[in-house]
């Protein structure tokens, strides 16, 4: 139900998106299978498993009590603490430079930019986007990195996937081509700066409790062979 409210409530109706007419209960049918293709696991909120995984993720527990109150009042600041080296604030003030903050009006050069969180439902967002509603997104899927576009997945070849990548975008200028409806990345402030002043980047992410999503990952690790986190 919660990720129903986010896909149709908030992206769809902030965004403008919809599904295409031939494509009418698709997004639930995504959410479904997304659900479906969850490992069991034995966790219990609160139970002594569940606080154990707390204590060691506290900060990861922090961000996600800031993602939870963003997510209810739509507001966006993202405070650098003093501690923070100057090399560091430049990579954070070039980043968010790139992106429009969520309080100003949308324009329509404004690019929408998924922060994909790994174990975070990601992969439904993404067919949700592209097979839901015909939006073209940015992913690899052939390499090398191309400005090809993969006409029956909807999706741009550029690879957004490391920062050696995002520069290689950069220098392509993807962002001002025009080919692409949705950039994707994980990594949310290498991945910020292919956008430009003539196209800005405005950011949405999907967050899941850090307890839930370190237990996905510790169960997607024994069975992704194909993975270099691979631990059977």
């Amino acid at each position: 139900a919660d990720m129903a409210e986010t896909v149709q409530k908030r992206l769809g109706l902030y965004f403008g998106w919809k599904e295409l007419p031939h494509k009418q209960g698709c997004e639930i049918d995504y959410i479904k299978k997304g659900a479906m293709s969850l490992p069991p696991s034995s966790l219990k909120e609160g139970g002594h498993e569940w606080r154990f995984i707390t204590r060691r993720n506290h900060f990861d527990m922090k961000l996600y009590a800031r993602g939870m109150a963003v997510f209810g009042n739509q507001k966006m600041r993202v405070p650098v603490h003093s501690s923070v080296q100057q090399e560091q604030r430049a990579v954070v003030e070039e980043a968010f430079g790139h992106l429009r903050n969520v309080k100003d009006e949308r324009e329509s050069s404004d690019i929408p930019f998924f922060w994909h969180i790994p174990k975070a439902s990601g992969t439904t967002v993404k067919e949700t986007l592209s097979d839901c509603y015909g939006l073209v997104r940015t992913e690899m899927i052939k390499p090398p990195s191309s400005l090809e576009v993969i006409e029956d997945k909807h999706v741009l070849n550029v690879d957004l996937s490391t920062p050696d990548a995002v520069a290689v975008a950069k220098r392509m200028k993807v962002a001002d081509r025009g080919i692409a409806d949705v950039f994707v990345s994980q990594l949310s402030l290498e991945g910020s700066t292919v956008f430009t002043t003539y196209h800005m980047g405005r950011a949405f992410t999907i967050m899941r409790h850090p307890v839930k999503l370190a237990a996905s990952l510790f169960y997607y690790r024994r069975i992704a062979t194909w993975e270099p986190t691979y631990r059977p």
